[in-house]
C-alpha cells in the first residue's frame, strides 16, 4: 500500500492541500485538527480598523486572519493607511493580503 498524506490544516485549506497533493500523484486525505472561528471580540477588531493609521506594522499569521480581518472592516473606514505596512508569514497569506 502506498503512503497517505495525512492534511491537518483547517478547512477549506485541508481540502485545497489534498488536492494539490493528489495531483502530484499523491495519496492524500484531510485530517483537519484545527477550526476557525469568528473572532470572539469584534468590537476589539473594529478598534484594530480605527487605529491602523498609528502602527507601523500588522502582521496576518494565516489567510483566514486576513480573511476574518477585512471581513470586519467597519463601513465607511478609509482604506488601508499608505503608512502602516501589512506583513505576512507565508505565500498563501501574502496572495490573501
Amino acid at each position: 500500500m502506498r503512503p497517505c498524506v495525512i492534511v491537518t490544516r483547517p478547512q477549506p485549506q485541508a481540502s485545497q492541500w489534498v488536492v494539490r497533493l493528489q495531483a502530484l500523484g499523491l495519496r492524500a486525505r484531510a485530517l483537519p485538527l484545527l477550526s476557525i472561528a469568528q473572532a470572539p471580540r469584534p468590537d476589539e477588531v473594529e478598534r484594530a480598523w480605527r487605529a491602523l493609521q498609528r502602527h507601523a506594522l500588522v502582521m496576518f499569521v494565516s489567510p483566514n486572519a486576513v480573511e476574518r480581518f477585512f471581513a470586519l472592516k467597519p463601513p465607511g473606514q478609509p482604506p488601508w493607511p499608505a503608512g502602516t505596512w501589512a506583513g505576512s508569514t507565508g505565500p498563501g497569506t501574502e496572495a490573501a493580503l
